[in-house]
């Protein structure tokens, strides 16, 4: 008998579909360049950022919403990464994110 959660690997096309990552340092990072690769629509929250993120968010293949996550910012997401190294704030945006319908 099997315990803990079941996943179901699954493959998305997310060609333009609203991502959003909160936070913006190495996971974040990983995360988003494969998100960039399968053409989605990134916006990245967080008040700090890797040097890496500039280049991206001046050639506008990210938004950056310098700040703090909010539970608001799940709202127009299809799909929401929690790559912060705050267990509280990943939490947030995990109870955010259902809580508007948004796979995480």
């Amino acid at each position: 008998m099997k315990t803990g959660r079941i996943l179901y690997p699954a493959w998305l096309d997310l060609r333009n579909t609203p991502v959003l990552v909160v936070g913006a340092g190495r996971v974040a990072l990983r995360r988003t360049t494969a998100l960039l690769e399968a053409e989605a629509a990134v916006r990245v929250v967080s008040p700090r950022r890797l040097p890496e993120f500039k280049s991206w968010i001046t050639s506008g293949k990210v938004e950056w919403i310098n700040r703090e996550f909010q539970d608001s910012d799940v709202e127009s997401a299809r799909l929401a990464l929690a790559c912060t190294n705050d267990p509280e704030v990943n939490r947030s945006v995990v109870r955010a994110a259902r809580s508007h319908g948004v796979w995480v």
